[in-house]
């Protein structure tokens, strides 16, 4: 049975958690953009592990976005000024100012070349990776923002998210049917994980490769589904650190099962934390003055490519934690520059459930701050 969502005046973890998953992102990115191994937990990468820490995450916060106003223009208009604002911000300083920096070729040829106008369709979340002759030396040679291959997946999951609310309402058939929906996404999951190469590009619609979206999707439904069904009453700090011992304990990789530690600990994990563990004072200090973890994701992989580029990938991979430390500076000046500039502007346009509004104290209601600022960050 569902409930419905109200609102109550308390301090989760929510943003931590978000600045997290992007750090996450930012340190697994260094060992793949310098040519190293991907550093990995949970039997996957690193920054994988990072952005489907966000889509748990933003699915729970979409979930109750929705239940607790379900008007679609009110809906639609929140999440587009959440994703498209600091996005358009992005992509042209990328193109304007990062592109001709780093371009090997003169700036008339630069800004006449067709890979320069055909970036900007990111703006419209069709990614578009490259610029002319841009980082083209680095190891991850040509890629200016990887990272942007998860928004369109992101903004799809948002407009579906609504339809698990109501599925979930109908007697009788709705668990059934969102258990199925999340059992076919997982396993197209792991079916997608062994497809070649060549198969997979043939699943590539709005420029996404919907096969490697599946990964994310499912922990997207998850979160979702906890929040439909509020099994937060479920969460338990004590359970989810026992959990995570016993799984890191147990080589499920020898027995071809390395797919599940992740799919049970990191929803579990991410929401324990987010809603039952205490306020980190250290993240708190940073998440008060803004939600940056939006502007991390967005920043961090042309920064870092900028600073491979400029000191060499042999000196960086000699000095990897100098690599990462200096990642986070200028990327933390350009997400701290996007929330107070963009975001946090955008974010007070969004239009607001009509009042009065009816509201019951509940232990697991969220703040509505939360439900307008949730979005997630990519690998």
């Amino acid at each position: 049975m569902t409930g419905d969502i109200t609102l109550r005046s308390f301090r989760n973890n929510f943003d931590s958690i978000r600045l997290f998953g992007a750090v996450l992102v930012i340190w697994g990115h260094a060992f793949v953009l310098l040519g190293l191994p991907a550093s990995t937990s949970l039997y996957m990468s690193v920054h994988t592990l990072g952005v489907k820490i966000f889509f748990v995450v933003s699915g729970y916060l979409i979930a109750q976005s929705w239940s607790y106003d379900p008007n679609l223009f009110r809906f639609a208009a929140r999440r587009c000024l959440r994703i498209f604002p600091a996005l358009i911000l992005c992509v042209i300083f990328t193109a304007l100012v990062i592109g001709p920096a780093f371009t090997t070729m003169g700036h008339q040829e630069y800004f006449a070349h067709l890979q320069y106008g055909d970036y900007f369709w990111n703006i419209f979340l069709k990614p578009r990776y490259v610029l002319p002759l841009v980082f083209a030396d680095n190891p991850y040679a040509h890629a200016v923002n990887g990272s942007l291959w998860t928004l369109p997946v992101e903004f799809v999951a948002y407009f579906v998210a609504p339809t698990l609310v109501i599925i979930s309402r109908l007697r009788w058939i709705g668990l059934p049917l969102i258990v199925a929906f999340i059992a076919a996404w997982m396993g197209l999951d792991i079916w997608g994980r062994d497809v070649p190469i060549d198969i997979r590009n043939q699943h590539i619609v709005w420029g996404s490769e919907w096969l490697a979206a599946a990964q994310l999707m499912t922990y997207f439904w998850i979160g979702s589904a906890v929040a439909i069904y509020r099994l937060e009453r479920f969460l338990r700090m004590d359970v989810a650190i026992v959990t995570f011992v016993l799984f890191a304990m147990i080589p499920f990789d020898r027995a071809g099962l390395s797919y599940w530690p992740g799919i049970i600990l990191i929803p579990y994990l991410t929401l324990t934390f987010a809603l039952i563990a205490p306020a980190n004072n250290w993240f708190r200090a940073i998440t008060d003055r803004g939600d940056y973890s939006y502007g991390l994701y967005l920043y961090a992989f042309p920064v870092q490519q900028g600073i491979i580029a400029l000191f060499g990938a042999t000196f960086l991979r000699e000095n990897f934690l100098l690599f990462v430390f200096m990642s986070l500076i200028p990327t933390s000046l350009f997400a701290i520059i996007s929330w107070h500039l963009v975001e946090k502007s955008a974010l007070q346009l969004k239009p607001r459930r009509p009042k009065p509004v009816e509201t019951v104290q509940d232990s697991d209601d969220i703040q509505e701050s939360d439900l307008d600022r949730t979005q997630t960050v990519g690998a």
